[in-house]
């Protein structure tokens, strides 16, 4: 999975690297895009994990539409694609997976500061469905029976940051103060199976709240030609709960050249 966001990051850059011209910040999520500047974002996220003996992992590829309400709010919608997967390291139990699915949201991002030292904040909402199953593997007496488990989720996940950046040269820096919430509603339908048998057992509706979660942000944006800029950055909680996202950005147009007659 890691291999994947790699290979996104390299196309990204690639893309990024052709433009030449005059550069100025995109920001994401450090700053605003100026009144009534439209920005397209494309980010890749790596997301892990852990909860006890099970590991959490999901892959996001977004698309961001950031509107330029005034010169220090944005307002903007995203869009992709997510997948699930879930391990448990246990012999007797199969890993939980599911393909790449819709996923939307939106949020605002806001900053305030008269020079290369700037205050911001930003707020986003994520949903997307997932379904699959896995198996757990049974020994009553001496058959061997497998307990089925069709699972159905949906995920809706909030992040809110508050945090400062500074920019010199090409680079802005950042740092912030992160909240994270997950909110999940979980239907499960079970069977039991032996051979070519299976018996419905019953289905079981659940909520799982995550509670809010604080951590850290720290990133970097360069800032390209042609209103281009790159980000990376990590979102860190603890050693088994971590973050990872690489995109770019496009502000407005190009500026226009102006050709001088002799």
């Amino acid at each position: 999975m890691m291999l994947k966001n790699k290979m996104i990051l390299i196309i990204m850059l690639c893309g990024a690297v052709a433009g030449t011209g005059w550069a100025q910040m995109a920001g994401n999520p450090t700053g605003t895009t100026g009144a009534r500047q439209w920005t397209i974002n494309a980010n890749g996220t790596y997301f892990y994990q852990g909860v006890g003996s099970e590991k959490v992992v999901s892959n996001r590829f977004l698309l961001k539409s950031n509107w330029g309400v005034t010169d220090w709010l944005d307002l903007y919608i995203q869009g992709g694609v997510a997948n699930l997967e879930s391990r448990v390291n246990s012999l007797n139990t199969t890993d939980y997976r599911d393909k790449y699915r819709f996923a939307y949201g939106g949020g605002f991002s806001t900053s305030y500061g008269p020079g290369k030292l700037k205050a911001w904040a930003s707020a986003n909402v994520l949903r997307f469905r997932s379904q699959g199953n896995f198996i757990e593997t049974l020994l009553i007496g001496s058959q061997t029976y497998d307990k089925r488990f069709e699972m159905g989720y949906d995920w809706r996940e909030f992040r809110a940051f508050l945090g400062s950046s500074y920019s010199y040269r090409r680079f802005t820096f950042y740092l912030a103060a992160a909240g994270w919430y997950l909110w999940r509603l979980d239907t499960k339908d079970e069977y039991l199976e032996s051979g070519s048998s299976s018996t419905y057992m019953g289905q079981v509706k659940d909520t799982y709240r995550s509670g809010l979660w604080s951590g850290l942000l720290a990133g970097i944006q360069m800032n390209l030609p042609q209103h281009y800029a790159i980000n990376i950055e990590v979102l860190l909680f603890n050693e088994t709960n971590v973050q990872i996202m690489a995109g770019i950005s496009q502000t407005g147009s190009p500026p226009e050249k102006h050709i001088t007659e002799l």
